[in-house]
């Protein structure tokens, strides 16, 4: 597709392609890895394979027998746009290839589809995302297997100053990076690769967010504990109902009491506090 203005009217040249499932999944991770991807498509059930359409410069020689269309302005719809995912009460997440945002009184979160974990398909994402709904946003966020940085975004556009996000996945953090520019935020987010089990942090945090599995909740929960602040809240997420309750035990023995929990059909998600300094441990 191609765009053009003749007296103030917008056109457009399109073609259409139908694409088996197996060749439509490798241009869309083509579009998807190109940073000049100016391109709408649309997945469609696997059996059917998925419809695209092209942008292009190209002059017309280099498109024959495409057609004419006439394309009408987008303009920001009040409903949700397609694609677009409504979480908990506050949150609407959105394809980064919508460039104009949605009218929303919601928290706009604009996340690239499918480059790391945290897209906000899956339940434990969005889990986590409705915890955040109660925190009090304070000065540092730390989101520990930031995946595409979703939560560590989301803690910046609720009001946190600064957030760190670590993941020992190169490609997470290149996710991260571009997810925290789409939504303006690049200046506030610091990415390290690094492990849980061997990072050390560089003070401790007001929040921390921990969407992992549950034995490595279980096994570092002293270790994620010691980085909370005093009067600081842990977020946990990625726990199956059947081991709620040993993860649960682990952070207690750490020093940390639970606050809230959640579930969404087989997933669990809690948030633990610490409890802050008491006036005669600081004098």
């Amino acid at each position: 597709m191609a765009e053009k203005r003749r007296g103030g009217k917008r056109e457009t040249w399109a073609q259409s392609r139908r694409l088996n499932p197996a060749a439509a999944a490798a241009l869309l991770e083509v579009l998807r890895r190109s940073a000049r991807n100016r391109s709408g498509a649309t997945e469609i059930p696997s059996d059917t394979g998925v419809s695209v359409t092209v942008v292009t410069n190209a002059p017309p020689a280099a498109r024959p027998g495409w057609t004419r269309r006439r394309l009408p302005s987008r303009v920001p719809p009040a409903k949700p746009l397609p694609g677009s995912v409504a979480v908990g009460k506050r949150w609407l997440l959105v394809p980064t290839a919508w460039r104009t945002p949605p009218r929303t009184e919601r928290c706009i979160l604009r996340i690239e589809p499918g480059m790391a974990f945290g897209s906000g398909e899956h339940e434990t994402t969005r889990l986590c995302l409705r915890l955040m709904e109660g925190l009090n946003p304070s000065r540092s966020f730390l989101d520990v297997g930031t995946g595409s940085g979703i939560l560590a975004i989301a803690a910046l556009l609720l009001g946190f100053r600064w957030a760190v996000g670590i993941d020992s996945d190169r490609v997470a953090l290149r996710a991260a990076r571009l997810n925290a520019r789409f939504n303006g935020c690049s200046e506030r987010l610091r990415l390290r690769r690094a492990m849980l089990e061997s990072w050390s942090p560089p003070g401790r945090f007001d929040a921390i967010a921990a969407n992992l599995l549950a034995n490595l909740l279980s096994a570092q929960a002293a270790r994620l504990a010691s980085w909370l602040a005093p009067g600081g809240t842990l977020l946990i997420s990625g726990v199956l109902r059947s081991q709620e309750n040993t993860v649960d035990a682990a952070f207690r023995a750490a020093g940390l009491s639970p606050i809230m929990r959640l579930g969404a059909g087989r997933w669990r998600a809690a948030t633990f506090a610490r409890r802050a300094a008491s006036p005669s441990a600081t004098s």
